[in-house]
């Protein structure tokens, strides 16, 4: 019962965070009617992207030789041309560098006798499935899977104390099963267990397995290499024990060439005998296109395989080999244990149905550039309907909700309201009387507190960026070393990651913590306590209330979105063309030229960032914003595209980006530059929301 428990509460989890359009596309029930034209586009979409690739039908070699097996038919690759496009965008062209593994899992229990282990950080991960049968004669059935993934996950933990870093002894899981299973052995632990273990070894998966626990390598919506599975006879698999078992040394074992951007998922057989190869690769297929994570990856497939194996009059590879090799009529899923592993091989990459919003389809990873046609009409339906364009607030005048406040020319060193970061008491209880609304009655109803939920993504060039959010207090922060600084042999971080430390630190040892903090006059004291050299621009951000102010100086800034459209962007300070104003302890800017002002309004989004929107347009921000809402993703998702977005324009020569449009107008180096403009990215994006949630 309490198993039958949790795989309800796993799958109503599950339930929730799955996309409406992936069940659309892949036929589970939608929580909620959705209107007709959307699951029209979905529906096509999917049906498109599913399309068996070039080769499938078994014609001509496979050149990734892709092991057969698992109850359906092996896949192939489809042949790639290099293009002049992939010669002359450096993204393009995957590199052949060390590669790192980002892995999550999902467990269904049904008996509870799978075990599994995951150590992406050391590029290990591992898979095990207690025989049932064991349970027949008394014996624990879980005991043998659970102390060979424990035996395994002690080693490599045990080896990266020791030497303070994974790898070596890591890098061959064969060696690795062999030592677990010898633990066991001493231990005569009982039961049996089949048992797949996978290591990252630079470039090179590296595999060792007996039995049916399982895995697959996708890469661009095609299953490059699918593991074997080893079988006495039909439903019947190799297994570890102490005694007349399969020896360890009978261990398929072997390497797979990965690449940036490959999908590894890995299974017991409650997952391999409930879902075809080309379900699953459809799911990979459309979840990578999406945008899904490698914890929402394994909940789809853990949930979609559970469906599977309770539903009766369905095909699955289990009733398939069923009637294949024992001549039944069987047709239906098989009830069993759920393990299933995803790991991502080192994939910063946004999504398609993101780069197709943005005009990225050159870089397209999941389905083909000629399909463009299909993908961005499935874009378009998940974007906010057009409006009447209006102009939004550029900082310098007035717009709803928002007002430029005149910069002081003078700091008051002796005034109190000006010296402190936060009001002065007198103020704090003027403003919590403005904080709240009047009743029907006249009485006074309090308004609802609200906080920002923030994430941030840092992608380094130079390596000049800094930020900070901090959560007691609202604000969030971002900082731009002045590359030009490099010139005269300063480090050009320097001044940037001093203030924004200062900043920091200021807050932190604030007396009341939580009190509204006053922007300008947190920067004003962070640069006065910066003694580094350099330069640098900058921007903090304060919630106070439902009041957002800011202050900024150069062209680090912000944007404010609130349902998908921009109703406040800052304006740069620039002394001329990619000159931006900065601050510095020898030249710049006065500090009094800082820009300052304040938003209010209800629930909104923001993003701020240093090198964001040189690259990547005010509508290009929307798009990204509106798909990630759409398709129900976190915030984590979000920041971690709109950077994805920044750093590919950044490199496409096909896509003019603002800083271009902007050199153009300026008449600077329009013969000499195309494209975007190669520089740190720092991207901080802050949900607001209510301090209950």
């Amino acid at each position: 019962m309490e198993a039958l428990v949790q795989i309800q509460q796993t799958l109503s989890e599950i339930d929730r965070r799955i996309p409406d359009a992936l069940r659309i596309a892949m036929g589970v029930q939608l929580h909620a009617t959705e209107p007709a034209h959307y699951r029209d586009e979905v529906t096509r979409f999917a049906a498109f992207l599913f399309l068996l690739p070039p080769g499938e039908d078994g014609a001509g070699d496979d050149p990734m030789e892709c092991d057969g097996g698992g109850g359906d038919t092996a896949e192939s690759s489809s042949s790639t041309t290099t293009t002049s496009m992939e010669i002359e965008c450096e993204y393009f062209r995957r590199p052949r560098r060390p590669l790192r593994m980002v892995a999550a899992s999902c467990y269904l229990p049904d008996h509870d006798e799978d075990m599994h282990f995951l150590l992406p950080e050391a590029g290990v991960v591992g898979v095990a499935d207690g025989v049932g049968g064991c349970s027949a004669r008394g014996v624990d059935a879980a005991a043998f899977s659970r102390a060979l993934m424990s035996n395994a996950l002690k080693a490599v933990a045990d080896f990266a104390t020791a030497t303070g870093g994974m790898g070596v002894v890591c890098s061959c899981p064969y060696t690795l099963l062999e030592l677990a299973y010898s633990q066991a052995v001493a231990a005569n632990t009982q039961g049996a267990s089949t048992a797949v273990l996978l290591s990252l070894d630079g470039a090179t998966l590296r595999y060792a397995y007996v039995g049916d626990s399982a895995f697959a390598v996708v890469r661009d919506g095609v299953i490059v290499h699918r593991s074997e599975t080893q079988n006495y006879f039909f439903n019947c698999p190799f297994q570890l024990c102490v005694t007349d078992g399969t020896s360890v040394t009978d261990a398929a074992r072997g390497c797979v060439e990965v690449e940036e951007g490959d999908v590894v998922v890995v299974g017991t057989d409650g997952l391999f005998d409930n879902v075809f190869d080309r379900e699953l690769r459809q799911i990979v297929s459309m979840g990578r296109m999406m945008g899904l994570s490698p914890k929402q990856m394994a909940d789809v497939i853990a949930g979609y395989a559970f469906e599977a194996s309770t539903m009766k009059n369905r095909d699955t590879p289990f009733s398939a080999g069923s009637r294949a090799q024992k001549g039944t009529s069987f047709q239906q899923g098989k009830r069993d244990d759920i393990t299933v592993v995803v790991a991502y091989i080192n994939d910063r990459a946004i999504p398609d149905v993101i780069r197709a919003a943005v005009g990225l389809e050159h870089h397209y990873r999941t389905v083909s550039v000629n399909s463009d046609g299909v993908i961005k009409s499935f874009t378009n339906s998940l974007l906010c309907p057009p409006e009447p364009e209006q102009k939004h607030d550029d900082g310098d005048g007035e717009a709803a909700g928002s007002k430029a406040i005149s910069s002081p020319r003078k700091r008051k060193q002796d005034s109190d309201d000006e010296a402190e970061l936060v009001p002065s008491p007198k103020r704090r209880k003027r403003e919590a009387h403005d904080g709240a609304e009047e009743g029907d009655h006249g009485e006074v109803i309090k308004k609802a507190s609200l906080r920002m939920d923030w994430k941030s993504c840092y992608v380094p060039h130079h390596n000049e960026g800094a930020h900070f959010g901090y959560d007691d207090a609202s604000v969030v922060a971002v900082a731009d070393g002045v590359g030009g600084s490099r010139k005269d042999g300063v480090d050009a971080s320097a001044f940037a990651r001093g203030l924004m430390t200062r900043a920091h630190e200021l807050l932190v040892t604030a007396t009341d913590p939580t009190a509204p903090v006053c922007p300008y006059t947190l920067l004003a004291h962070a640069y006065d306590d910066t003694a580094e050299s350099g330069a640098s621009t900058a921007v903090i951000l304060a919630l106070d209330g439902d009041v957002l102010k800011w202050t900024y100086v150069g062209d680090s800034g912000f944007a404010v979105l609130r349902d998908g459209k921009i109703v406040h962007r800052s304006k740069p300070q620039t002394r001329y063309f990619n000159a931006p104003c900065y601050l510095s302890r020898g030249g710049g800017v006065g500090i009094t030229e800082a820009k300052v002002g304040e938003t209010t309004g209800r629930r909104r989004r923001g993003g701020r960032d240093g090198r964001l929107f040189d690259n990547v347009s005010d509508a290009d921000l929307e798009k990204v914003v509106q798909i990630v809402t759409a398709l129900g993703f976190s915030i984590r998702h979000m920041v971690d595209f709109i950077a994805g977005a920044a750093y590919e324009m950044s490199r496409c020569p096909e896509k003019d980006s603002p800083f271009v449009v902007a050199s153009r107008k300026q008449r600077y180096r329009a013969h000499h530059h195309q494209g975007g403009k190669i520089d740190d990215i720092t991207v901080v994006v802050a949900r607001v929301v209510s301090s209950e949630s």
